[in-house]
């Protein structure tokens, strides 16, 4: 599936191509540069826009095929959902270090750094 050729035929810019599949314009870039396009994605694509696809590449009105692409896209949010989580812990860790080091030296030196 060209998703470059794709997007130009229906005329959308990158952020609206984007937009329609509930991804970023970043993304459709990478996919655009090559970069693997998971199944749940193309399945959104083909149910999206199937107008613009040939016969044999479109997602057929098959239920199933749209629940279990929506199921997917569950499971790929909240594996983000939780990667956002983890790293947002991490952050508040650092600045906790950070203030830690701070504090030592001044204890050290006199001297804040802040």
């Amino acid at each position: 599936m060209d998703i470059k050729e794709l997007r130009i035929k229906t005329g959308l810019s990158q952020r609206e191509f984007g937009e329609r599949l509930g991804l970023t314009s970043q993304s459709i870039t990478k996919y655009e540069a090559g970069a693997s396009v998971s199944t749940s994605v193309q399945r959104l694509i083909r149910y999206e826009f199937a107008k613009f696809l040939p016969e044999n590449e479109r997602l057929g009105v098959d239920p199933g095929n749209i629940k279990a692409a929506h199921k997917e896209r569950k499971e790929d949010l909240s594996r983000y959902e939780e990667k956002v989580i983890q790293l947002e812990n991490l952050i508040a860790e650092l600045k906790k270090d950070k203030d830690q080091l701070y504090d030592l030296i001044k204890h050290f030196t006199g001297k804040s750094l802040v």
